[in-house]
């Protein structure tokens, strides 16, 4: 389902401050 896990949670501890997607970028 998710394969950019490291990212994701990274993400998830700044979504507090600044809005980021939750779906991750497909190149």
């Amino acid at each position: 389902m998710r394969v950019c896990t490291r990212r994701h949670h990274y993400s998830d501890s700044r979504s507090n401050r600044e809005p980021v997607p939750e779906a991750p970028p497909q190149i």
